[in-house]
């Protein structure tokens, strides 16, 4: 009977079930003939057939899968299975491409294996940062004085310029690299940057015009 269950084991793997356990990368999702890949989703299935789901260092999800006939069905936490059924799923050259249609329009996912989880820029945005350089219209500006933010993971900010501090929140989109710095003095405007990291401990911001760059680094 053990020799029996082992062999069952072994065949049930090697079929490629076991494949879909680990932590998988969103490399890519289409829908229709539109590319709309969310930032650093990733997934993690386990062998007891729970998962865990999130972007960069967020989970926002979790619940439990079962797969039947090539099929992923997810149900989350609440026990709610997911109201737009299954996935189909298939393997190749160690990737994982999940299909289905959503309100008649064709929706593939590729993921990738990967060994940690992707990090999105609200992660990489925490930490002490130094203004480096201002550009105004391409030109390089003296700074008189200098400026740094302290960006806490909590969603607050503080910015340093001339020994005064002003505060607020930060938020950053949920699909595309824009932060907005909501100041607690409210007769100041929002202010909406995009951002980039070219390197580690670099950071850069540009105005949504095009006419403003800054440049930051650890």
């Amino acid at each position: 009977m053990k020799c029996l269950s082992t062999l069952l084991f072994i065949c049930f793997y090697s079929f490629g079930f076991g494949q879909i356990f680990g932590l998988w990368e969103v490399t890519q999702v289409k829908v229709g003939e539109e590319s709309m890949t969310p930032t650093a989703k990733w997934f993690q299935l386990h062998p007891d057939q729970t998962y865990q789901t999130g972007n960069g260092g967020l989970q926002n999800d979790h619940g439990t899968f079962s797969m039947k006939d090539q099929q992923l069905l997810l149900t989350n936490k609440e026990g709610i299975v997911d109201e737009m059924g299954p996935f189909s799923y298939q393997f190749k050259d160690g990737q994982l491409s999940l299909n289905r249609k959503e309100m008649d329009m064709d929706i593939i996912v590729h993921l990738t294996k990967v060994t940690q989880k992707p990090e999105a820029p609200w992660d990489l945005i925490v930490g002490n940062w130094s203004l480096d350089k201002v550009f105004k219209n391409n030109q390089e500006v003296k700074m008189d004085t200098e400026i740094s933010y302290q960006i806490r993971w909590d969603r607050l900010f503080f910015k340093r310029e001339n020994g005064q501090e002003s505060n607020g929140i930060w938020f950053i989109h949920g699909h595309r690299a824009e932060v907005r710095l909501i100041p607690n003095n409210r007769t100041k405007e929002d202010e909406f940057w995009d951002i980039n990291f070219p390197k580690a401990k670099q950071m850069e911001w540009h105005s949504k015009d095009g006419t403003q760059k800054l440049y930051f680094s650890k």
